[in-house]
């Protein structure tokens, strides 16, 4: 079911229509109408912002104090009366507050609510959040450059574990959050809005912190199994308990340690359709993806036998599988009544296929030498097949190797209560992530290191003032080669040696920050009127000291105090966003060199990352407007507008910069640029309601406008070709859809637990062309079944429509540009708890 209609006749250009747009609204207001009648109403004290009331909270603390940096928050609702405005979270604001208290928004996703979706990993469980777009991971398909907050890539949002940031150093990139599980995930909190004031120049849309497991209570054993389609199985084992020491007392030790085994095969059949190519050799078509001649039904080729028109096969995709161990352990120890350490570790060891529709060509000479690649400017050595080429799991790919990521994290938080209006946090944080791909290139083996140190101090002044003042110091790493043992080049421009071809580059580079700031947080007419304010100091060793400020402000009304009906809200900040270690520094061949005496490589091209030193931080500025609707105590509507604009923005996706004819063929040389400006606009609405004891409904909404601005002729003295390969200005970002609904009807009981899930997703723009992927929606049910006090049955079907949708447009998903995605799956398993 395509609910978003035909291509508009410019492909690309936003194709959301006045009509579209009235439709959306009216239907948004005619749910608002509909629920405006009477809900379940409950009585609703006035929150005493009293931390102790939160399960594993240690230490003193008064209505403002701070929140433990671990956030040691349980469900966000106890035992008190349901009102869904008065709920908690700690990320905003960086201390635990309400809803009411906060000026931007910010989604909770409990743990009931990760295993109504029935999540595997972090983008799973964030399915239903606005605003968030990201592609299907399956288990093993990685989506590491296809994750968007708002509009804007991994490198503009910030990704916490425990309020650790998680961002590689090589790229910038919050890559974990697609390959993270949730097996000991408590709540995911996203503050969605400029958050660099308290989080960093990268919080540019917004922050996805992710709360770990809290380990309390007497000694148990979690256990589960799963299997599923396409080879799917999940193993795990979780030990945790305590000492039985009262909390909140000295001498109080938690523990949590477990492990995950996790696989697919991911093995599924799809369809694929090819261009044609003509009698030259050279793709007939401007349509994306590859290029071949007529193939028989035996998948038989005459090489000088092409034809015009698509080709058109059922292929079984290789290498999309995965093979992932996670380890995870969390200690919680009170060695005074007002200090707590918390230590939080996790080692995730994942190899995946490279995944390929196998569906190509081979270069062969007479003694039949041969390599495989993806159209040709040489069809004398060209053959081509469309049957299936088999290969063992662990053999992805021409090299035999798997593509290896490797992370390590550490994370230490000590908290000391000074007094109940004081609190000192001080926080070490170490990352490790070593990635080799199979296929070779530049580069193919990165190693990264983040090591971030923080301190916070959190005062109450006075009764209605908060303050925070806040240092932190980065060191992060990056060592990148293409071949183990290679020695870093002086000069990463120079991307061929002295007989021409290419180099293989290497680098070692390190980098280093500190910033310091300060916030402010007011209190007036009771509690009615919120705003917050500060600045942030940050220097950069390569960038100098830069300052970067931030304003919020909410003002409720329309009933008690505490009560308050309605919410209005304002956001502004600026932002600052340094380049990476690899677009600065890293530069040399994307695929290896070949050998021009050889005629199995005749005729082929090489294509060459230039690094560019002289790039230039982007800086820019946020905000965003808001209205919370509390219908009753159980309905909770929200409506928000935001609007973020960059200038000299960092170019998502690097552009061609060049063309140099090397004897046996030409390199193409591609390079980040700082283009000229992006603006990111949209619309958010969600709408939120407990009906009842066991039935619940939640409804998502986004409209999203992503785009560079300028023109391609102010760029030419940059490039002469300034807006290829995925950099298009005033068209929409690549892989961001311009609607993207969600929809979840939860029942749970004790006898019995099942949730409808639908997205419907509108179309996306794909890589290499001005066209896009045409929208498509996906629906799944989930189940939990309780078979007596020690074990649960769980299970699953998605996508029970069976409709198909092109994945992200990643290069790793397909030397093509796209895999489509499987069918109808299942999953089914149990759970035993000891």
């Amino acid at each position: 079911m395509d609910v978003f209609g035909s291509k508009s006749s410019q492909p690309g250009r936003k194709a959301v229509s006045l009509f579209g747009f009235g439709v959306q609204l009216f239907c948004l207001t005619l749910i608002s109408a509909v629920f405006l009648i009477p809900v379940r109403a409950e009585v609703v004290p006035t929150p005493t912002g009293n931390a102790q009331d939160l399960r594993g909270a240690t230490g003193s603390f008064s209505p403002l104090a701070v929140a433990p940096l671990v956030a040691q928050v349980p469900a966000a609702r106890q035992e008190d009366p349901l009102d869904l405005l008065g709920e908690f979270n700690v990320t905003a604001q960086r201390r635990r507050t309400t809803e009411r208290e906060n000026t931007q928004t910010t989604y909770v996703v409990s743990k009931e609510d990760i295993k109504a979706l029935g999540a595997r990993t972090v983008t799973d469980a964030l399915k239903l959040v606005p605003g968030f777009n990201f592609a299907d991971t399956l288990g093993g398909v990685v989506s590491d450059t296809s994750n968007y907050l708002r509009g804007l890539n991994s490198q503009r949002f910030v990704f916490l574990i425990d309020g650790a940031p998680q961002s590689r150093a090589s790229n910038g990139r919050a890559d974990t959050i697609g390959t993270l599980p949730v097996i000991n995930i408590e709540r995911i909190e996203v503050s969605l809005g400029g958050s660099t004031l308290r989080y960093g120049a990268d919080a540019v849309a917004g922050v996805i912190n992710v709360i770990t497991s809290i380990p309390a209570g007497p000694p148990k054993l979690f256990t589960s199994v799963q299997f599923g389609s396409y080879g799917s199985s999940q193993y795990i084992a979780d030990y945790s308990g305590s000492n039985g020491v009262d909390p909140k007392q000295a001498g109080y030790f938690a523990y949590q340690v477990g492990y995950q085994r996790s696989s697919a095969i991911n093995d599924y059949v799809y369809t694929y359709t090819a261009g044609p190519i003509n009698e030259l050799g050279y793709c007939d078509t401007d349509l994306p993806g590859a290029c071949f001649p007529s193939v028989d039904d035996a998948g038989n080729v005459d090489p000088g036998n092409f034809r015009k028109g698509d080709f058109t096969a059922n292929r079984k995709l290789i290498g999309g599988y995965v093979f992932s161990d996670f380890y995870y352990a969390k200690f919680m120890f009170k060695p005074g009544d007002d200090h707590t350490i918390t230590a939080f570790f996790n080692q995730e060891n994942r190899r995946t296929g490279s995944a390929s529709n196998r569906l190509g060509c081979v270069y062969y000479a007479e003694n039949y030498q041969s390599y495989q690649g993806y159209g040709t400017k040489n069809p004398a050595h060209l053959k081509c097949y469309g049957t299936d080429q088999s290969r063992d799991y662990g053999t992805s790919s021409a090299t035999g190797l798997d593509d290896t990521n490797d992370s390590t994290r550490v994370n230490l938080v000590w908290e000391w209560n000074l007094s109940e209006l004081n609190t000192l946090t001080t926080q070490f944080s170490y990352n490790s992530t070593f990635l080799a791909f199979a296929n070779p290139g530049s580069p193919r083996f990165i190693n990264d290191r983040v090591i971030d140190t923080s301190i916070r101090y959190t005062a109450e002044l006075y009764p209605g003032n908060t303050l925070n003042l806040g240092a932190e110091l980065r060191d992060i790493r990056s060592r990148q080669a293409a071949a183990i043992g290679l020695t870093p080049f002086q000069d990463p421009n120079v991307d061929f040696a002295e007989d021409g071809t290419p180099k293989q580059a290497s680098l070692d580079k390190t980098i280093s920050s500190w910033a310091i700031y300060i916030t402010e947080d007011l209190r007036f007419f009771d509690g009615a009127l919120i705003v917050n304010f500060g600045s942030r100091l940050t220097n950069n060793v390569f960038y100098g000291t830069f300052t970067t400020s931030g304003a919020g402000l909410r003002y409720n009304f329309g009933g008690e105090k505490g009560q308050e009906i309605f919410g209005l809200k304002f956001n502004w900040q600026q932002s600052f966003k340094a380049p990476s270690v690899s677009d600065l520094f890293n530069g040399g061949p994307i695929n290896p060199p070949f050998d021009p005496t050889s005629t199995a490589t005749s005729g082929q091209d090489n294509f060459q990352f230039k690094a560019n030193p002289e790039l230039q931080p982007e800086v820019g500025v946020g905000y965003d407007l808001g209205l919370d609707i509390a219908l009753s105590p159980s309905a909770l509507l929200r409506v928000t507008y935001y609007r973020t604009d960059l200038s000299n923005a960092i170019s998502d996706g690097s552009p061609f910069v060049g063309i140099q004819d090397i004897g046996f063929g030409y390199a193409f040389t591609y390079q980040t640029i700082n283009a000229q400006a992006f603006l990111s606009t949209g619309w958010e609405f969600t709408f939120a309601w407990e009906i009842d004891d066991h039935w619940s409904l939640n409804l998502s909404h986004s409209i999203v406008d992503s785009r560079p601005l300028g023109s391609a002729d102010a760029d030419l003295a940059i490039s002469p070709f300034p807006v290829q390969a995925g950099f298009y200005y005033e068209y929409q970002t690549i892989d961001v859809p311009w609607n993207t609904t969600g929809i979840n009807v939860t029942y749970d009981s004790p006898l019995f637990s099942a949730s409808l899930t639908g997205q419907i997703v509108g179309p996306r723009l794909v890589l290499f062309g001005n066209f896009w992927n045409e929208g498509f929606s996906r629906w799944d049910i989930t189940t939990r079944i309780p078979l007596g006090s020690v074990f649960t049955l769980t299970g699953g079907m998605f996508n029970i429509f069976g409709e198909t949708n092109v994945l992200a447009n990643n290069a790793r998903l397909s030397t093509n540009g796209g895999v489509e995605s499987p069918g109808v799956t299942f999953r089914v398993g149990l759970e035993a708890t000891f």
